[in-house]
């Protein structure tokens, strides 16, 4: 039976618990039970723009995390396996990896960097050692 308290709602299916909102500790719950759960994110014009999935067969893969431009294009992916894959659709795919003493995200102070989309360093691998 579904429930809601002062600060929980609970959502069952078939009498398993399903989906539990904590208001007390900011906590969404989503599957269990027999179920994957599954949290959908969609832009003000109603796109998917953000999907985690934890065990759904989609795309063949048992858990994923997927961002997605609004044409539904997939720009990002992070699978069940820990592959990670960045660009394509009109994004270039970088990654910029900055040591614990960073105090900036700007990709050109990055100790490592892959930039997908230049084109004088296409298949490089930049390290920018001491890091500045």
């Amino acid at each position: 039976m579904n429930e809601i308290t002062a600060d929980k709602v609970t959502l069952q299916r078939d009498g398993e618990t399903t989906i539990t909102l904590e208001g007390k500790h900011g906590n969404l719950n989503l599957g269990g039970n027999g179920h994957d759960g599954d949290l959908t994110l969609y832009d003000a014009e109603g796109k998917v723009r953000l999907r985690i999935s934890a065990g759904s067969t989609e795309l063949g893969h048992a858990m994923y995390m997927r961002f997605l431009e609004p044409d539904g294009g997939e720009i990002a992916r992070i699978d069940h396996h820990a592959n990670l894959s960045l660009g394509g659709h009109g994004a270039d795919g970088d990654i910029a990896l900055f040591p614990s003493t960073a105090t900036t995200r700007e990709a050109e102070k990055a100790a490592i960097r892959l930039d997908a989309n230049s084109a004088n360093r296409r298949k490089t691998l930049l390290i920018n050692w001491p890091v500045r």
